[in-house]
């Protein structure tokens, strides 16, 4: 980070990397669970494996679980004094 950078620049670099890593892992995730979606169709009592509900249900909670994981590097980035963090 820039020395002087303002506390909503350092969140959103942080959640714009962050935002970008899910958005990736959610399309490779959501592309394989459909392209797996007959080997797990026996498995599977009354529900769709491809079920747009269900996919977006699991955006959903992705979304959530990451941004609560990138909330503490966030928060921590914040707290550090830029001239403690150059003396190490």
């Amino acid at each position: 980070m820039a020395l002087g950078a303002r506390s909503r620049h350092v969140v959103a670099s942080l959640a714009g990397k962050a935002g970008i890593a899910v958005l990736v892992g959610f399309a490779a995730g959501a592309s394989g669970a459909v392209m797996l979606a007959r080997l797990v169709a026996s498995l599977l009592f009354g529900v769709d494996p491809a079920e747009p509900c269900v996919l977006a249900l699991a955006g959903v909670l992705t979304c959530a679980i990451s941004a609560r994981a990138a909330a503490g590097p966030a928060a921590r980035a914040l707290a550090t004094a830029p001239a403690a963090a150059l003396r190490e």
